[in-house]
């Protein structure tokens, strides 16, 4: 069984294909195929085939869409592949059975094979890889947002895979035969630039130098035209050089690539600085140096890891743990390593989010140097006009304080010579291409140096003891450890074993974790905010169970509701890092409160309780009930 998506979308089965015919159910199998081995939302799903406006029947409509798929796999020998998830479905395949993935491998193989200097055998393979696309990606298939992103990742996959084929013929001596082709490409691409440095290379050495210079006249006059922009460095170059060498009289600028044209490994940046609204780093941030060595290396590497994208990575974590701090020491150490320039954007709970992301892309276009006469109204055009500009650059963007990378995803059209960075208050699902790095608390030995560094390394070494137990009441949370260290570095004659005492009562212990307006409080009020009133509800009744954890089952028969039901709500605090989840060897999954998210649920629920309050009910209550239960005393909905 064969499943391709770079044509016509097929499930290839006996010399034939046999994926229903039904537009949606068409969709949803696209998707499942894209995001293969990892579970897609049932909200994803939706979103995609209704546009952010699903029917009031979406859920029963997309089990029936699911219903049917599983049922022709089923009639095919495909028993169990497409199953159900929490909250989504997962299509687990080999690899080795999708077209994309040979697609991927072989132009991995290209490039090496190029690298080692056998370029006739690179060319070979590149060819087989370009051999398996039957036609433009998911042909037979209407495109919702998400496939939309999607098809425009494949395409530029394979335009990159055609310019490496076509380099790796030049370099082949194999000028002449390709003349042709490249002139066919430039007029359908006027404004990608390689693709024309390219030509210009073979008709120079074809002794059409003319041509060659009539080609950078007509790049450069589009590029004026309809970007605003100069042509990059690398069209610069080697229009010099061809004007040099016909000068002097040469018919070719040399037998090898011009200098101006480069292996895609190499491409050459432009000479600018541009760091747009990066926020300083913390001058004591401490800690995480192993992760930060690891990360730099994921996002200086872009093709080895992502292949065609930009190299990205997505942090997330329990609230106020350092996500921020963490990604903005990243770019900052990193910014040598991106000489083109380093954007930043701060996306919030914005109710608009196209519309925030519209924005951002407008202000990163303008910062990059487009005109504003040339930056196009749709959220599409502007994703595709960033991914020219930047193709030939090496360009650091962050996206700082996001809820969903979906919402985000034309932030990430970048070259693939670019690094992305993300932020995330949720926990992202795995993702082909981003690496999800889940943020913890700091080691022992860090949370000390933290401490030390706000209050002074003599204090705390002279309550040594003191020290390590204030860094054990505050989690060894980042946030925390910085309120506890500016209390006590404004009360320098304050002993640490008082702090201690202070800490130690669970009561009251997160208003001891503030600092003017900051605390973790603060940070866990964000996260709550992001809560459904019902599940902000569960929440502060999950932290009536034992502290030690707790199972689905567990929570199910406190609720009264069915265990799926209450896995589904508890699955979705994990997301949101109010819940950490463990795998005991042979047990079912069990369910622990981070220590600070456990005080804050509790303080929830007291607040609750606390005579005076129960006359008010928080908005979303009803009147005369507690908030968040029903008559008979169970959590409502």
């Amino acid at each position: 069984m064969e499943f391709r998506v770079l044509g016509p979308v097929e499930i290839f089965v006996a010399g034939r294909n046999v994926l229903p015919t039904a537009p949606k159910p068409r969709q949803v199998m696209s998707l499942l195929m894209l995001r293969r081995n990892g579970v897609v939302r049932a909200a994803d799903i939706a979103d995609e085939l209704w546009e952010g406006a699903p029917p009031s029947s979406a859920a029963t409509t997309l089990q029936t869409y699911v219903y049917k798929l599983r049922k022709a796999l089923m009639e095919h020998g495909a028993e169990g592949i497409l199953a159900t998830r929490p909250g989504g479905y997962i299509l687990t395949i080999p690899d080795a059975a999708t077209d994309l993935h040979r697609f991927n491998e072989a132009v991995r193989t290209g490039r090496t094979l190029l690298d080692d200097g056998d370029a006739t055998a690179a060319a070979t393979v590149l060819c087989q890889a370009l051999d398996l696309w039957r036609g433009p990606a998911l042909a037979d298939v209407v495109h919702g947002r998400l496939l939309s992103t999607h098809v425009a990742e494949l395409e530029e996959a394979r335009t990159r895979a055609l310019e490496l084929r076509l380099e790796t013929e030049l370099r082949l001596g194999r000028h002449r035969e390709l003349l042709s082709e490249l002139k066919s490409l430039a007029l359908t691409q006027p404004l990608h630039e390689h693709l024309h440095a390219l030509l210009m290379v073979a008709l120079h050495r074809s002794g059409r130098r003319n041509e060659a210079l009539n080609t950078y006249r007509t790049v450069r006059r589009n590029m004026i035209e309809q970007l605003g922009l100069e042509p990059g460095a690398e069209l610069q170059r080697l229009h010099q050089e061809i004007l040099s060498a016909s000068r002097a009289g040469l018919s070719a600028v040399s037998p090898a690539l011009p200098a101006g044209v480069v292996p895609l490994a190499q491409t050459p940046v432009r000479e600018v600085s541009l760091h747009t609204g990066l926020p300083a780093a913390d001058h004591d941030f401490t800690g995480r140096k192993q992760l930060l060595e690891d990360l730099a290396t994921h996002l200086t590497h872009a093709r080895e890891h992502t292949g065609d994208g930009p190299a990205s990575v997505a942090i997330s974590g329990i609230p106020g743990v350092g996500k921020t701090a963490l990604a903005v020491e990243l770019a900052q150490r990193l910014r040598p390593r991106f000489p083109d320039g380093q954007l930043y954007a701060a996306i919030g709970t914005s109710h608009d989010p196209r519309t925030e992301v519209a924005l951002t892309l407008e202000r990163f276009l303008a910062a990059l140097g487009a005109h504003s006469s040339r930056i196009p109204d749709d959220l599409q055009g502007r994703a595709r006009l960033l991914r020219r500009i930047t193709a030939d650059r090496r360009v650091l963007v962050v996206v700082d304080d996001i809820s969903s990378l979906s919402a985000v995803r034309p932030l990430l059209s970048l070259g693939p010579n670019c690094a992305v960075l993300v932020a995330s208050r949720i926990g992202q699902r795995p993702t082909p291409g981003i690496r999800t790095v889940l943020l913890d608390v700091l080691e022992p030995a860090e949370a000390v140096q933290l401490l030390a560094g706000l209050v002074g390394r003599a204090r705390t070494e002279r309550e040594r003891q003191a020290a390590t137990r204030l860094t054990e009441l505050a989690g060894r949370h980042p946030l925390a450890l910085r309120c506890v260290g500016e209390r006590l570095a404004a009360a320098p004659d304050l002993p640490l074993t008082t702090m201690v005492r202070r800490l130690g009562g669970a009561a009251r212990r997160l208003d001891e974790l503030s600092y003017g307006d900051q605390g973790v409080r603060v940070a866990y009020d964000a996260a709550y905010g992001l809560l459904s009133p019902l599940e902000q509800a569960v929440l502060r009744l999950l932290s009536l169970l034992p502290r030690t954890g707790f199972t689905a089952e567990a929570a199910a028969g406190m609720l009264g509701w069915e265990e799926v039901i209450a896995e589904g709500v508890i699955r979705r605090l994990v997301d949101h890092h109010l819940l950490s989840v463990v795998h005991p060897d042979g047990a079912e999954p069990w369910f622990v409160f981070p220590e600070l998210a456990w005080l804050y649920a509790r303080d929830r629920l007291s607040a609750l309780l606390t005579p005076g309050r129960l006359a008010r009910p928080p908005a979303g209550a009803e009147t005369g009930e507690l908030p968040g239960f029903g008559e008979d005393g169970k959590v409502a909905g």
